[in-house]
């Protein structure tokens, strides 16, 4: 990990709170089980690393996306939602409505939680900007309807292709986007379109997504989850898990390697739109935000105890910590 370790960020403790009002006012840890799971993540912890260089009073706000973001992850990733494609659907109609705002009227905690959040979004930000933040939210929100399917057909995705949907399925591409809010920025589309900044990005959000597979294995082997990237070495390779986690690493290494060479192309593209200093500078600083995010998703992946394993499970071989906040609905495609 070339990039170097960050302090966490100030606020993290007044985030803490704010963040935890937020979960009960809004009943996303409603049993017992799962409020101690979302006590074991430390979100409040990951937030200040992902977000090193935001001034601490815009840490909360982006605390209480942390923690939507990884309700959303353990209903679809872990629970019975992710299993039935037809309960994914309805699903994932209603979170995605709730993201776009409008005259939806939610139904359930977790879409509650999102239009609460988009609506405080929306009241800083440009409307491109919005709109640009929305469609990666929803882009991450449809993945999950694709692993509802491969979980249903028995599908196991082809090492490249995974690859490439773990760019999306990481969620990466939202918190970068969320970099720029704690720092008062919006790119424009001139900067947030150049080749290399999309490069940068999808490595980045590709080496957050294969770390967090090699240490989520204990986790996920027992619930049968096919979609990581060592369980797929080693299926489609034939080796040990133990061997398939080296070739992962190697991945990771190609992940930093791809994001060093994107950054060393970014200012030749930058040149080449004439973007003004101020322009510059901005992608620039976020540049070093997105290399302080990665470096501060490895330090809190080796500093919480979500990944020791998915302890009990209940009939439907659901870990018990996923509570329904998803109000059960389980109606069919159109």
């Amino acid at each position: 990990m070339p990039f170097p370790a960050r302090p966490l960020n100030a606020g993290m403790e007044q985030a803490r709170q704010r963040m935890w009002a937020w979960i009960d006012h809004f009943g996303l840890g409603p049993s017992e089980a799962s409020h101690q799971r979302l006590s074991q993540l430390r979100l409040e912890v990951i937030t200040a690393r992902y977000y090193p260089f935001v001034e601490p009073s815009a840490l909360p706000l982006l605390a209480l996306h942390m923690a939507w973001a990884w309700c959303v992850d353990e209903q679809f990733d872990d629970g019975p939602a992710g299993r039935d494609p037809r309960w994914c659907l309805t699903a994932l109609r209603g979170l995605r409505d709730a993201v776009l705002g409008g005259s939806h009227i939610p139904g359930n905690p977790l879409e509650a939680a999102a239009a609460d959040f988009h609506r405080r979004l929306g009241e800083v930000h440009s409307p491109r900007w919005v709109r640009d933040y929305t469609d990666v939210t929803t882009r991450w929100l449809w993945s999950y309807y694709a692993e509802s399917l491969d979980r249903a057909t028995d599908r196991h995705q082809p090492l490249p292709d995974y690859r490439r949907h773990r760019q999306v399925t990481s969620g990466e591409h939202m918190f970068f986007m969320l970099a720029e809010h704690g720092a008062g920025r919006e790119l424009p589309d001139s900067v947030s379109r150049l080749p290399a900044y999309i490069a940068l990005q999808d490595a980045a959000a590709e080496h957050m997504g294969l770390l967090n597979d090699i240490v989520s294995l204990p986790k996920e082997e027992p619930i049968g989850d096919v979609h990581n990237a060592v369980t797929l070495v080693s299926r489609h390779s034939r080796v040990p898990a133990a061997e398939a986690a080296e070739a992962v690493n190697d991945m990771l290494t190609d992940c930093v390697h791809r994001m060093l060479a994107a950054e060393d192309e970014l200012p030749g593209q930058l040149d080449a739109v004439g973007v003004t200093e101020r322009t510059r500078a901005d992608a620039l600083a976020m540049v070093e935000a997105i290399k302080a995010h990665t470096r501060g998703n490895f330090d809190w992946h080796f500093e919480v105890s979500r990944y020791a394993g998915p302890g009990q499970l209940d009939e439907a071989g659901s870990p018990a910590y996923v509570a329904d906040v998803l109000g059960g609905a389980r109606t069919g495609a159109d």
